[in-house]
């Protein structure tokens, strides 16, 4: 454990040490802790309101991240994070239905989870004035911000928002396969591509000034990416705020967010290797089912391509937001919304939660909760050495 707790991605460390805290402060002080909590959660509601433009960069940046990849191969990653997502959600209803005859809470009314204010066209009229100025700035003088990535950081960062600002106006049915993070993506590279012809620079090169991976000379997407780790630090908030969801059904949460977890990344490995596929993009598929904020580090753990990890994560969020709620309504036969909203936090995070929980307010709080933790777990498996080497063996 000591080496666990040593490779264990920094933010999952943080939000664990927070909820440990707050735990703490509420036993010793409960009005102290009232008032730290009321005093952070606005900030807590504001990075969850734009948490997709967090690691939408890691997916603007895949024609540059997959470029040597093989057709072939790339059928197989979709193919195996198909594989994945199917497997868990399966091994998950049959245990959480086996788990649920022994552990019989009732689903009841749960703290009011987060007011997310609906986005306003007013917030992106802004953007585009700001990418219209960055646009004229880079473009007469590349390097006037100290180099070429800095200079582009409001033109792409602009593009980055906007994206997402539009995505989010789109229709309900159409944002199940149309995510505000993948509109996101569009943009930038249509923004690049833009600026590309405009400069006549190589498309490649401007969209590699969006991250740079150079804390001394970042782009806008470095930015964005920054804010990854404080993402899933403000978890550690929503679980002390669901605490009592924790203690209620502790049994299940315990129990399916363990077995999910340990089955997402043996089925995402074995089944990877059998379809023939390099380490990194078995990788790359192993933490799809595994809500984004927690994703990424665990895919730089594993060495995997950014890129391909936000991507696979994505096409499991639209699978579960599609399929989840009919499958599952069909193979449970039951109307338990316990065993629909685990199945579906565990196998497809919070975009795949949503879609089950819809109609069902006081689902959705459980689901936030499991989709938190199976994060966590997955961050935990793969920070243990010899767990780890399994996987990206």
């Amino acid at each position: 454990m000591p080496a666990a707790a040593k490779n264990l991605p920094s933010a999952s460390l943080g939000m664990i040490s927070l909820v440990a805290a707050l735990l703490v402060l509420d036993r010793l002080a409960p009005d102290a802790c009232s008032g730290v909590n009321s005093f952070f959660f606005p900030s807590v509601e504001f990075v969850q309101r734009w948490m997709p433009l967090f690691y939408a960069p890691a997916l603007a940046m895949l024609p540059a991240g997959a470029k040597s990849l093989q057709v072939m191969d790339g059928i197989k990653v979709v193919l195996l994070t198909v594989l994945s997502w199917a497997g868990t959600l399966t091994v998950t209803t049959l245990f959480t239905t086996l788990v649920r005859r022994h552990a019989k809470a009732r689903l009841e009314e749960a703290p009011s989870g987060l007011s997310l204010a609906p986005f306003s066209i007013w917030e992106a009229i802004p953007w585009l004035a700001i990418g219209a100025a960055g646009f004229i700035l880079v473009y007469v003088s590349p390097t006037l911000l100290g180099s070429p990535a800095r200079t582009l950081i409001p033109f792409l960062l602009s593009s980055t928002v906007v994206g997402f600002l539009l995505g989010s106006f789109l229709p309900g049915p159409v944002k199940r396969f149309l995510h505000p993070v993948i509109t996101c993506a569009i943009f930038v590279n249509a923004a690049a591509l833009f600026f590309s012809i405009a400069t006549e620079k190589q498309f490649l090169s401007v969209l590699g000034s969006y991250i740079t991976n150079n804390l001394k000379d970042p782009g806008a997407g470095d930015v964005l990416l920054a804010l990854v780790g404080p993402l899933a630090i403000s978890y550690g908030f929503l679980l002390y705020r669901q605490r009592r969801i924790i203690v209620r059904h502790g049994i299940e949460l315990a129990s399916v967010v363990s077995v999910a977890g340990m089955v997402s990344l043996l089925i995402t490995t074995y089944a990877g290797r059998a379809l023939d596929l390099s380490s990194q993009l078995i990788n790359s598929v192993a933490p799809s089912n595994v809500t984004f904020a927690f994703a990424l580090p665990v895919g730089n753990l594993l060495q995997a391509n950014p890129s391909l990890v936000v991507s696979c994560c994505v096409l499991t969020g639209i699978l579960g937001a599609n399929l989840s709620r009919p499958l599952l309504l069909k193979a449970t036969k039951s109307d338990d919304p316990v065993v629909r909203g685990l199945s579906a936090a565990c196998s497809s995070h919070g975009y795949g939660s949503a879609s089950v929980a819809a109609g069902e307010p006081d689902l959705l709080p459980l689901c936030a909760v499991a989709y938190i933790l199976m994060g966590t777990f997955c961050s935990l498996l793969c920070s243990v050495p010899a767990l780890g080497r399994i996987i990206s063996k």
